[in-house]
């Protein structure tokens, strides 16, 4: 019974993560009906996300691929408000791509990204084990103390008497 409810869950989550891939390629194309530049500027900048989503794999890859994806598209979204602005005025998409900064921006966002996913883990891990470390010394004070009140009657097996 449980089993059958957590395949149906899984079937509607896999259904709706495949809806969004279907309609993310909508984004770029609406965009490039109204705004061609944005939409060229968009497609060369998230090319890192791409790459990530076709070499990835793995149990964690959702939250990878949204790592890299969302951190790629924060050091888009600022070129393409510029690509709007005075700074770009009247050059286009050839003034992006040739702006060397441009691509810094772009595509090292992306690599703190990735960056994150590799270093985060780590990060985590060391601060869960120094808190563990942490709690172990806390419960042997208090044993230490609770035995020094008790005596050894705490630790003797009372289930051996009967």
């Amino acid at each position: 019974m449980a089993k059958t409810a957590l395949k149906r869950r899984r079937q509607k989550s896999a259904k709706g993560a495949t809806a969004s891939w279907v309609l993310l390629p909508l984004i770029p194309l609406l965009l490039a009906f109204f705004y061609p530049d944005m939409a060229i500027v968009l497609v060369i900048g998230m090319v890192p996300s791409v790459v990530s989503i076709a070499v990835s794999y793995g149990v964690d890859r959702g939250p990878k691929l949204m790592t890299i994806s969302l951190f790629n598209l924060a050091g888009v979204i600022p070129i393409l408000v510029d690509l709007q602005g005075p700074r770009y005025a009247g050059m286009g998409v050839m003034a992006v791509i040739t702006d060397v900064y441009a691509w810094f921006v772009m595509y090292g966002a992306a690599g703190i990204g990735i960056a994150a996913n590799w270093i985060c883990p780590f990060f985590a891990a060391g601060i869960l084990s120094y808190m563990g470390r942490i709690d172990a010394h806390k419960l042997k004070v208090t044993r230490a103390q609770l035995m020094k009140e008790w005596g050894d009657s705490l630790t003797k097996d009372d289930r051996a008497d009967a």
